[in-house]
């Protein structure tokens, strides 16, 4: 890109933004299951925001594993990947996790860190090197959602969530 390509270049922010919708558009469907199918889950595991529960660093992870693979596989040569990824990531901790009390303060520090693209510890780089629950979880979301991709059965994906999340029904 040239002088005035980048002069005339929307910014940084504004594309994230527009490739973050591009996924949420193409990916809503799997957070929106996703939340179905975890709702018990998440109600008898995690109870208050506290990111020393397993329980919920396990939600997460596989939540931004969801995040980062629907993100390669919409938007494949972002060179924003890792901000794409954490406003994906952000948005679908808000849908799925975003009633359980004390969540709203992370909620809103993460925006902050993502207008600022500064992910410190709230990114997902940040939990995959403080968290085992968070990193395993994270390899399975990855691996399921390219599963899903690979045979187009969305009753696949249901099931990886409700075996892994032994969320007892099918």
């Amino acid at each position: 890109m040239g002088f005035l390509g980048k002069l005339f270049a929307p910014n940084r922010g504004e594309l994230v933004t527009k490739n973050a919708l591009k996924v949420t558009e193409k990916a809503g469907s799997v957070f929106d299951m996703f939340k179905e199918v975890t709702s018990s889950y998440v109600k008898e595991n995690v109870t208050v925001w506290d990111e020393q529960n397993d329980q919920q660093m396990k939600l997460l992870g596989y939540i931004a594993g969801l995040a980062s693979a629907c993100q390669k596989e919409v938007c494949r040569k972002d060179s924003d990947a890792e901000a794409v990824t954490e406003v994906v990531f952000r948005g679908a901790v808000s849908w799925v996790l975003g009633s359980i009390p004390g969540s709203r303060l992370w909620l809103e520090k993460k925006k902050k860190d993502i207008e600022q693209f500064d992910f410190g510890d709230r990114s997902i780089a940040y939990y995959l090197n403080e968290s085992k629950p968070f990193l395993e979880a994270y390899s399975k979301g990855i691996g399921d959602l390219l599963s899903f991709v690979s045979h187009q059965n969305i009753k696949t994906l249901q099931t990886c969530f409700v075996e892994y999340f032994s969320c007892g029904r099918a």
